[in-house]
């Protein structure tokens, strides 16, 4: 399901940077620029459903090693910024300097914050604010995200 959803997704990439020349009607750029948002967005979901079963399945593997934690977290809201600016939203990485490395598997952080980002920009309206942040506690790492949608819990701290 990946592979033809990722052609999709880079040749509507072609299209709206116009790399082999403009398109003509600019209705056709904001077209493929429709077809990329909604294959990106498909695209995440497929990947969501296939760590799901994994979990389900008991093979999801998790990889912990040494990391700096704003890694994964900066990756996460680098990826995920576009969207909240499509919609007017700003994301703001708050990130202490000097905070330990803690053991932890990259890519499973970048994917939490990454699916928590996402739902706060999806209970967000244009204009407001979400901030993702990554600072000491004690001992501990703690990794949150708040936004100005409905009130729910949406943090977590890592030792």
């Amino acid at each position: 399901m990946r592979t033809p959803l990722n052609a999709i997704n880079g040749f509507s990439e072609i299209l709206v940077n116009e790399m082999y020349g403009p398109l003509g009607d600019e209705r056709y750029k904001g077209y493929a620029s429709d077809i990329l948002t909604s294959g990106q967005h498909l695209l995440d979901m497929i990947n969501d459903i296939l760590d799901i079963a994994k979990i389900e399945a008991g093979k999801m593997t998790i990889d912990p090693k040494p990391i700096d934690l704003v890694d994964p977290v900066d990756a996460a809201v680098r990826m995920i910024r576009r969207k909240a600016e499509d919609k007017g939203i700003k994301v703001i990485l708050q990130a202490e300097e000097d905070l330990p490395k803690t053991d932890a598997d990259h890519r499973a952080i970048r994917q939490m914050v990454l699916n928590l980002v996402s739902n706060a920009i999806k209970f967000t309206d244009a204009g407001g604010k979400i901030t993702v942040s990554v600072q000491r506690r004690d001992t501990l790492i703690r990794v949150a995200v708040r936004d100005a949608g409905i009130s729910v819990c949406c943090g977590g701290i890592l030792g």
